[in-house]
């Protein structure tokens, strides 16, 4: 568990949704690069300089290789630097987004609620850095691509940082497109989970 921080980085952490507990396991300085995920590590490297034209990041490949690693670094980089950082698995913000409706039914006129879908939009669409975890994994619904090609295309016109891992490349042909501006990326290899023991 991390200690120390000051107020305004630890309510940063809480809104994230980061797990803590990753702290430890998933910051750049934890990654172990080998020969056929080195691009990645590159783009990452590159992506958090800011030196690409389009602050965009696909990572795709098998399961195992580092992807979400790779974009939870980032995410954790930008909390240590003190901006807003939000990761979500793709088929949780769904869920969410979904339940959000009700949360706003019952909500009074003025009233905020963190489960609210406008309050979830409103955070996906204009934190700092954004991490889209496991896309494709969703089912591909009318209603799930159009809130995803909401979030996304928001933040490609107003040049967010965003990070989309993948295990396929049978996403959404907008947010494809949109990544090309930025960078797309393939890890190769064999799964590392349970290769340390």
């Amino acid at each position: 568990m991390i200690s120390n921080l000051p107020l305004d980085m630890e309510i940063k952490l809480r809104a994230s949704r980061i797990p803590e507990a990753t702290f430890d396991t998933m910051r750049l300085e934890h990654f172990e690069a080998c020969g056929e995920n080195e691009d990645a590590l590159k783009a990452v490297q590159e992506f958090t300089a800011g030196k690409l034209e389009r602050p965009m990041l696909l990572l795709y490949g098998g399961p195992g290789l580092g992807k979400t690693h790779l974009a939870m670094s980032v995410a954790w980089m930008r909390i240590l630097e003190g901006k807003t950082a939000l990761y979500w698995q793709v088929p949780d913000l769904l869920d969410a987004l979904r339940e959000g409706y009700k949360v706003e039914d019952r909500l009074r006129p003025g009233e905020i609620s963190m489960g609210s879908y406008s309050y979830i939009m409103g955070t996906a669409k204009n934190y700092h850095t954004l991490v889209l975890d496991d896309m494709g994994m969703q089912k591909g619904t009318d209603w799930a691509i159009e809130r995803l090609d909401s979030i996304v295309d928001y933040r490609y016109i107003n040049r967010k940082e965003t990070i989309i891992t993948t295990n396929t490349l049978d996403i959404p042909e907008r947010t494809k497109d949109r990544c090309k501006d930025g960078r797309v990326v393939l890890l190769r290899g064999k799964s590392y989970r349970g290769s340390k023991k």
